[in-house]
């Protein structure tokens, strides 16, 4: 059974990882391997706290991959 997290992830999160790799290859993060940054953007969305709070779900999974790149 999927926890809650995983679920919430499934449903708003997922349907816009399309949208984030276009922008990723339009912004020119070409250079990095858009894959790893999709995985670690994962990686802190799983570990991040009270996500079933946000508003704005693809603003913030996409202000996410941008800390992922500027790391």
């Amino acid at each position: 059974m999927l926890d809650l997290r995983d679920e919430w992830l499934a449903r708003h999160v997922l349907p816009a990882e399309p949208a984030l790799r276009g922008w990723l290859r339009k912004a020119r993060h070409a250079e990095f391997d858009i894959d790893d940054i999709i995985q670690e953007t994962y990686a802190r969305l799983v570990q991040a706290p009270g996500l079933e709070k946000v508003v704005h779900v693809r603003a913030y999974l996409f202000r996410t991959a941008h800390s992922v790149v500027a790391d």
